[in-house]
């Protein structure tokens, strides 16, 4: 079975629940999360 990721699992939920905005605190523990959401929606 592959590895995946935590944040991926959570940026794929967002995607495929079409959510359009989230609001978050930033910083190292959720930054795979903004950058996997970003590299799916270019």
């Amino acid at each position: 079975m592959p590895t995946v990721a935590e944040g991926q699992l959570v940026a794929e939920a967002l995607i495929d629940r079409n959510i359009e905005y989230i609001f978050t605190l930033s910083g190292d523990h959720i930054t795979p999360i903004y950058q996997l959401i970003f590299e799916e929606a270019t």
